[in-house]
């Protein structure tokens, strides 16, 4: 993005099952994606600024879409 600043885009699908993977099909899966903006003028620090955003389950979908929550995050990491 610009010399002192990386960004990143993540994407996710996925959901927690009970032991061996019962009940696990393609519909019961929820997204998660988001953006993200990181410094990178030192290796040992960086500030971060994380917008996320996550959906209902895809079952649901069928009914209507919805971004069923959004999350801000900002910290600073030490190290790699």
């Amino acid at each position: 993005v610009h010399t002192m600043v990386d960004a990143n885009l993540f994407f996710s699908l996925g959901n927690v099952f009970r032991g061996r993977f019962e009940c696990l099909h393609a519909k019961r899966l929820a997204a998660s994606w988001g953006v993200g903006l990181r410094t990178n003028t030192s290796r040992e620090v960086s500030f971060d600024f994380l917008v996320a955003f996550g959906s209902n389950r895809l079952e649901a979908w069928d009914d209507d879409f919805s971004v069923d929550f959004v999350r801000v995050v900002a910290g600073i990491n030490q190290g790699f």
